[in-house]
């Protein structure tokens, strides 16, 4: 497998957690019997999924691309609609902030919890020397 299958692999994984901690937070939020509440984590589940789906198009096109000014530009306007759409829920919608942020912050749990077993991940562990004799 190559470095470029794995990473992809990698972050499909992170991005498939963020989505089953988003249901469970969700489901949890619903013990608080508010609209505000339970629409404002699922609205964060959904913007952090957003979010860091852009992220990765945005880091991708860099690299393949080797243009350092354009896709800084970009992580400019990302942020721009990052925070527009954050008002808009929070001060036009009257979503609950917090549950919103909790909602955000699974992918924050996801990325911590894939991060943690990554290296280790297709890689067996060298057992021999070069020459044959155990290390």
């Amino acid at each position: 497998m190559s470095d470029h299958e794995r990473t992809r692999s990698m972050l499909n994984r992170v991005m498939l957690r963020a989505g089953l901690f988003g249901v469970v937070v969700v489901a949890g939020s619903l013990f608080w019997r508010s609209w505000a509440i339970s629409l404002g984590a699922a609205a964060g589940v959904v913007l952090g999924l957003v979010n860091f789906w852009a992220q990765r198009r945005l880091v991708g096109s860099m690299i393949q691309n080797r243009q350092r000014g354009a896709a800084a530009g970009m992580f400019v306007v990302k942020l721009g609609i990052l925070f527009g759409v954050l008002y808009a829920l929070i001060a036009v919608a009257r979503l609950d902030a917090i549950a919103l942020m909790a909602g955000f912050s699974v992918l924050v749990v996801a990325i911590t919890i894939s991060g943690h077993g990554a290296g280790d991940e297709d890689v067996d562990p060298p057992d021999t020397q070069e020459d044959g004799d155990p290390v």
